[in-house]
């Protein structure tokens, strides 16, 4: 096989020639020759062993000979419907039996051409589908598949909305979205958000919308908003179009579609989101290096996390898993999307710090997103601090069982144990983070240090927002403290700053009581440290410092950080690395603070 126009000469024209257009197999050998092109088309490819074919001037054009075949063929079967609509309105005054018999011929023939043609245009589009360079052909052979859907439906004008309810929905949907894929790839980025929209109303329409459909919807409004803005194509519609909104409207349709289904590859629909995200915060990253100036790729790589890491939060099958460990089983093995909870927020909390440090997309970031962000994280976390593991059922018999404890009382009764640092070391416990289910979903124990850490270093970026501040250091309280929660212990219950209002009234700082000394203990959890007391004293220090702003932001800031002082002092209290001369010199800015708060009550 060759395309040398040199070597080969074209026998289906000398055919088609003497062939008369009228004649009823006319239109097949059109449609064997539309065959004969896109075999050779394949066997080049295989040959060259590329997906794209560079033509000389001395070459025959195949690609550009496939869809003038395909023109041909569609012009020749409309002319050759409307010829027979006509006879058949001539042919009324005929007999009955005459009528019914040539119509059933003429609808046979109908029948067998639209079948035929749909067969060589789905191979070409599968064809071109595939090639990453000749996306500017692949919708046009999208448009041909389509129209002879449409006509095979006796459906001449195309309508999307006509197509509806006739039980091909899906297979529609899933051609205008490999249309709309191939117009934004090739540049025409309006047209084919618009062609996405379309495929994404009627996978809408059907009884399960596509998931498919769903990220092309994504993917055409992303290059639209980045690059038709960047391009400067119709300007008017790239300012009007927003992808996060776009992707917000299709998850709601989707949630609301499937629920609590399973749907046909056996993953629920929160599962199937969170591998689409995967998808799109890499698409995101690549639209991000590839563009020359600031679109708000920011925003939307920052959108698409914060929408990971809250499905965690809306997917039943991982809340279970949560609640019941990894000994109580679940629909998967593997994290849906490849990523773990933290894994995902240490790459917003970088990506947040990295637009923050750039002008140009500062505007870009929310600082009520990123304390949304986090508190879907901490509640995820919670959910494991106070779960109730079942317990292991035991193999060994009720004898062997007798057995072990006699030996640990003999083992027990014969050591003496006059230490109790000895003590302490023979006491086992075991850490949340030990879990392989939570070390799957939520993360490892050093991602929730790193995260306490980098939230720390984060809130001196927020000099001039005071209250985001002050969330920040009250989040790396809560982080550093969950980090060392133990299983079924439930440690940090009360104690977190997101347990106020939840599970915790609030606390106000008890001057008269001191460490244990008076043999009235302080309530703190044993988890508190040097590090997680100063958090909360600066979150109280950063919020009186801007009191309008703390008074915008929350209308009970006061009562807020009176909890928090009430924490902080606690901790400080118990602490044991805080020494007595150390607690002289904090207890007056402590008491400075609860002043301040006491006054705007």
């Amino acid at each position: 096989v060759t395309n040398d126009a040199s070597c080969i000469s074209n026998p289906y024209e000398t055919l088609l020639d003497k062939v008369d257009k009228r004649h009823p197999k006319h239109l097949f050998v059109v449609l064997d020759h539309l065959r004969a092109v896109l075999t050779a088309i394949q066997i080049l490819r295989e040959k060259l062993n590329t997906d794209s074919l560079v033509f000389s001037p001395a070459d025959i054009d195949l690609d550009a000979l496939a869809l003038t075949i395909a023109k041909q063929y569609v012009k020749g079967f409309e002319s050759q419907q409307s010829a027979l609509s006509s006879s058949a309105k001539l042919s009324a005054v005929a007999s009955e039996s005459t009528l019914f018999e040539g119509s059933d011929k003429a609808e046979n023939l109908r029948s067998c051409l639209l079948q035929e043609s749909r067969t060589q245009f789905s191979r070409a589009l599968a064809l071109y589908h595939c090639a990453d360079d000749r996306h500017e052909i692949c919708h046009r052979w999208a448009d041909f598949l389509i129209e002879s859907l449409q006509l095979a439906r006796g459906d001449s004008n195309g309508a999307a909305g006509s197509l509806a309810g006739t039980g091909n929905d899906e297979s529609l949907a899933e051609l205008f979205s490999i249309k709309a894929y191939s117009l934004s790839m090739s540049g025409e980025y309006t047209l084919g958000l618009r062609t996405a929209r379309k495929a994404w109303e009627i996978s809408e329409r059907s009884n399960h919308p596509s998931i498919h459909s769903f990220g092309i919807l994504f993917h055409a409004a992303l290059r639209q908003e980045t690059r038709g803005a960047a391009s400067g194509e119709n300007s008017a519609h790239a300012s009007s179009c927003d992808a996060l909104l776009e992707l917000d409207s299709a998850i709601s349709c989707l949630l609301q579609a499937y629920g609590g289904k399973t749907m046909e590859s056996g993953s629920s629909i929160g599962e199937e989101l969170m591998e689409s995200f995967k998808t799109f915060c890499r698409s995101c990253t690549s639209m991000e290096h590839e563009k020359k100036e600031d679109f708000g790729g920011s925003r939307l790589i920052l959108g698409v996390q914060e929408r990971w890491m809250k499905m965690f939060g809306r997917t039943d099958s991982i809340i279970y898993l949560l609640k019941n460990g990894a000994q109580g089983g679940g629909s998967f093995t593997e994290m849906p999307g490849g990523a773990a909870l933290l894994t995902i927020l240490r790459n917003y909390l970088d990506q947040f710090q990295r637009a923050m440090s750039v002008k140009s997309s500062r505007g870009a970031v929310h600082p009520q997103a990123l304390d949304d962000a986090l508190e879907s994280v901490l509640y995820m976390i919670r959910i494991v601090r106070d779960r109730k593991l079942p317990k292991k059922k035991s193999t060994t018999s009720k004898a062997t069982q007798k057995k072990k404890q006699k030996k640990q009382k003999a083992l027990s009764d014969s050591v003496r144990i006059d230490d109790d640092d000895e003590m302490s070391s023979a006491t086992d416990y075991t850490l949340v983070w030990d879990d392989r289910a939570t070390n799957m979903i939520i993360g490892q124990h050093a991602d929730c240090i790193w995260i306490a850490e980098q939230l720390w270093s984060m809130a001196s970026l927020f000099s001039s927002d005071k209250w985001t501040m002050s969330q920040l250091y009250a989040k790396s309280h809560d982080f550093a403290l969950l980090s060392e929660e133990e299983e079924g212990a439930k440690l940090t219950d009360g104690y977190l700053d997101c347990d106020y209002g939840c599970t915790t009234d609030m606390q106000a700082p008890d001057f008269s009581r001191s460490g244990t000394s008076d043999g009235d203990e302080i309530s703190a959890s044993t988890l508190s440290s040097e590090f997680s007391s100063w958090c909360l004293v600066m979150s109280v220090a950063s919020a009186v410092d801007d009191i309008e702003g703390a008074k915008a932001a929350n209308k009970d800031w006061a009562k807020l950080c009176l909890h928090r002082l009430a924490l902080a002092y606690n901790e400080m209290e118990v602490n044991e690395l805080h020494d007595e001369q150390n607690r002289k010199e904090v207890r007056p800015m402590l008491a400075h603070l609860t002043l301040r708060c006491l006054v705007e009550l």
